[in-house]
């Protein structure tokens, strides 16, 4: 009895294909010849879609071909903290900085100002499109980190320190504005805390992202 297989698989890791920069994401709604199917995160097939019946000794292979590469540039003139947290064994000195995957090594940048202070943290090729997660770090003139900022996507990954990070921070959670359909959007992505006017630096209102929770003073 002549058997037909659709053979799908998952491939942890990095493939590299000839000449040919794979998708992130592919959607099929019709098949054309291919004998192998790939994309970095997901393959969909909408509906009627459908594979005739190959040839005896053909397949259709469909795979998920893994993570991108790591593409890391620290920006040389900030005074910077790079963290490697590795996800695969067998590591060494010797292969310390060889190039991985997103899915083999996590790298975090802390960023600090002319005081020591974090200024920045930057979360390489973190969110799912494989840009950069930024949290922008602010002191008021008391030295006190009075406003809290969310962390937003950037547009590119590549670990640098932006310095633009405050207005794109507040553009990425700005209706009409932001480039992320599924980031809830408001015009105060930050808390606020109010201190006493005092050497103590007592908190005397406490704020949370939204407007609804901003404090008194504040709205």
């Amino acid at each position: 009895m002549k058997k037909n297989f659709l053979t799908l698989t998952s491939l942890f890791g990095f493939v590299a294909v000839q000449g040919q920069r794979l998708p992130q994401d592919t959607s099929l709604s019709s098949y054309s010849n291919q004998t192998n199917i790939q994309a970095l995160r997901s393959i969909t097939l909408t509906n009627g879609f459908y594979i005739p019946a190959p040839a005896p000794g053909k397949t259709v292979t469909m795979s998920i071909t893994g993570f991108q590469n790591l593409v890391s540039t620290p920006t040389a003139g900030q005074n910077y903290i790079l963290t490697k947290t590795f996800r695969s064994p067998g590591v060494t000195l010797a292969t310390l900085n060889a190039q991985r995957t997103i899915g083999d090594e996590n790298q975090s940048i802390q960023y600090f100002d002319g005081l020591g202070r974090p200024s920045q943290t930057v979360q390489l090729m973190a969110s799912p499109t494989y840009k950069d997660i930024v949290q922008h770090i602010e002191y008021d003139g008391f030295g006190r980190e009075s406003t809290k900022y969310l962390a937003y996507g950037e547009k590119s990954g590549n670990g640098s320190f932006r310095a633009s990070a405050k207005s794109t921070q507040s553009d990425f959670y700005k209706d009409g504005v932001g480039w992320d359909a599924a980031a809830v959007k408001t015009p105060n992505p930050y808390a606020v805390t109010v201190f006493e006017n005092s050497p103590l630096n007592r908190v005397q209102q406490q704020g949370a992202p939204g407007s609804p929770w901003q404090p008194s003073a504040n709205r």
